[in-house]
């Protein structure tokens, strides 16, 4: 190569390394420097006399003889590209204007972050050291405050706790009045983390050692995923980036606008249909599983002697409400008696208890021959047709089942029959079943446990499932799930400004109920109004559900004075109202038979989308109400 192409050659690659180079100009600066490199002819050249040269002919010599299908795929893509914009530069010659490619930029960088590094590219790389200035004194790693990596920590748990959601049917349960103070504290909490992490210099690397680490670099890695042109929920984060834009302008003091419900609704919606496996679920799966450690706690200064060690033999993973046997676990230490203590785990199986048992992920249990083991395989009286086998189930963001037994959430690890889809967490596998129980509240006779999965009608909720055990007293044809016998005989709803008190059944009539609008069965249990002259009822399992009820038992306490009942609207005109809800403007009804629905409105008491029937909107704003 004579001086002159040496020289263009340099200053390419000056104009490549120069902080001020655009994403286009870097990609054109790249493309001259291949195709010029491209052109050289090994054979002719002298032998370099340069380190900048010899490294050159080394790229060319490694490229031409390296077998690009054995190479990782982003080395392969970016291959690829170049090919193809090199050629367009011979084509068009000095025409040729750059254009901004995220594909290849993004190519570029996940090359370039590949470990290990492929030969060619760790060559390439010497190079552009030759151009990078080491600092003569090493800068110090920024170091963050202790008090505000706990607040950091702090605030995501707390946004995670007021909307963690468990199962599909609570996240359908989810919007409504009562749940405002909720989305106000969200809104106030995630203005702080926004505000936290625009300080953070989140291109340091610091050492990480700890919990705040960890979860940094994992938002480190969704802000890279979000920035992929390639990702693969687009319109999560599309919906995520305007939420966060709208929170990022919101005076605390004023009411969060409607818009910003329905989104924040619908990205709760696109979060928990994701893929299990995608990569962003699996980021996130990482940080709750250090903000929120209620199953287990990995061991420091604590022995196993006292604790019984769980050996789950497979696998398995919640499908729509199902699980599905995902395959058998293995020890991932080959070592046998090397475990290491971070990879031992304590686990509560029950709330407020004491850890009783533990999980070794290196042995699985099988070098802790000195501790109790719980067995692998279980008969139980309330499942006598199979044995239940111990499993561990794939971690979640938001799905799990609840135990058929103690109807709480299960546990990482608990016992399963996968010809049945049946699970019972340990605790419970443990006990014997009470056979037995007197509940004179419920009913006057003594209830006797019945021993199978069965589709009965239960008396206090009028539903017939078999997600919990039953009690029955044959002679008089009463049947009750376990989970109801826990039910309030007198409540107060956010649906109903009375109490409301349980009744075994509903005097004769037409009766449907206030929450979900549904008939209800005249000759089982259900809950309605204690004032003389309201006709409110509802559904046992409508009123008691969790985004309705305050979850406070109001049976025994003295009813205060109630405050003089205020109408809930004042009639203006004729289709004209002013509503409590919303007092600044006043509300005109929509009679408009001829309307189409959009399902983007969404009503401001209910927060669910309008599909029929007249609605009053308001004359000035956009708030509507069913």
């Amino acid at each position: 190569m004579d001086s002159d192409s040496e020289l263009r050659l340099l200053s390419l690659i000056s104009q490549l390394l120069s902080p001020s180079n655009t994403d286009s100009d870097a990609i054109s600066n790249m493309i001259q420097i291949i195709s010029m490199v491209s052109s050289l002819d090994l054979n002719t050249q002298p032998k370099p006399q340069s380190k900048l040269m010899s490294l050159i002919t080394e790229t060319i010599s490694l490229f031409n003889s390296m077998n690009l299908d054995s190479q990782p795929e982003p080395l392969r893509k970016l291959v690829s590209l170049s090919i193809q914009k090199v050629s367009h530069l011979n084509s068009v010659g000095s025409d040729y204007e750059p254009k901004p490619d995220p594909e290849f930029m993004y190519m570029f960088y996940e090359t370039f972050n590949l470990e290990p590094m492929p030969k060619l590219i760790s060559t390439i790389d010497q190079i552009y050291s030759l151009f990078i200035l080491p600092d003569p004194e090493p800068k110090p790693k920024p170091e963050m405050d202790p008090e505000q990596e706990s607040k950091f920590i702090s605030l995501l748990s707390q946004i995670y706790s007021i909307f963690a959601i468990k199962t599909n049917a609570e996240l359908e349960l989810r919007g409504g009045p009562e749940e405002l103070p909720k989305f106000k504290s969200f809104i106030s909490l995630t203005k702080q983390l926004m505000s936290l992490i625009s300080s953070l210099d989140l291109e340091t690397e610091p050492e990480p050692e700890s919990e705040f680490i960890s979860v940094v670099s994992c938002i480190k890695q969704i802000i890279s995923f979000a920035h992929s042109i390639s990702n693969s929920e687009p319109d999560f984060i599309s919906s995520t980036t305007e939420m966060f834009r709208l929170i990022s302008s919101i005076d605390l003091e004023e009411e969060p606008p409607m818009k910003l419900a329905a989104l924040f609704q619908h990205t709760l919606s696109l979060l928990y249909s994701m893929d299990r496996d995608s990569e962003l679920i699996i980021l996130i799966g990482k940080i709750i599983s250090v903000i929120d450690r209620t199953d287990s706690e990995p061991e420091a200064e604590w022995g196993l002697e006292q604790l019984i060690s769980l050996s789950p033999q497979t696998k398995v993973k919640l499908v729509q409400g199902k699980f599905h046997v995902t395959g058998k676990i293995e020890r991932t230490s080959k070592e046998k008696g090397r475990c290491q203590p971070k990879n031992k785990h304590r686990l509560y199986l029950e709330s407020g208890e004491d850890a009783s048992h533990f999980l070794c992920k290196d042995c699985n249990g099988e070098d802790h021959v000195e501790c109790e083991k719980t067995p692998v395989e279980v008969k139980h009286l309330l499942h006598p047709k199979h044995s239940l086998q111990l499993v561990l189930q794939k971690s979640s963001i938001t799905q799990t089942r609840k135990c058929f037994c103690c109807d709480e959430d299960l546990k990482l690890i608990f016992y399963y029959c996968t010809v049945c889809d049946y699970a019972m967490n340990i605790a419970c596998a443990e006990k014997p079943p009470v056979l037995f129980i007197d509940h004179p509240k419920w009913h006057a006779d003594t209830l006797a446990l019945f021993p199978r999965q069965a589709f009965l009608t239960c008396n206090v909720c009028a539903v017939a499932d078999s997600s919990s055990p039953i009690y029955m007293c044959p002679p008089c044809d009463f049947v009750v799930h376990l989970k109801c016998i826990s039910l309030p005989r007198v409540i107060r709803i956010s649906r109903h400004q009375h109490r409301i008190s349980f009744t075994t059944s509903f005097d004769e009539g037409d009766w449907s109920c206030g929450v979900c609008r549904k008939t209800i069965d005249n000759d089982y249990g259900g809950y309605s109004c204690i004032k003389d002259g309201c006709s409110y009822a509802a559904h046992s399992r409508c009123a008691t559900q969790k985004n309705v009820w305050d979850g406070i038992y109001l049976e025994g306490v003295p009813e205060e004075i109630e405050e003089e009942e205020v109408e809930p609207f004042v009639t203006i005109s004729k289709g004209v109202i002013h509503h409590f809800s919303h007092q600044n403007h006043h509300l005109r009804l929509d009679e408009n038979e001829g309307r189409v629905y959009d399902e983007n409105k969404i009503c401001q008491a209910c927060i669910m989308p309008i599909y029929f029937g007249n609605f009053f909107s308001c004359m000035q704003c956009d708030y509507i109400l069913q």
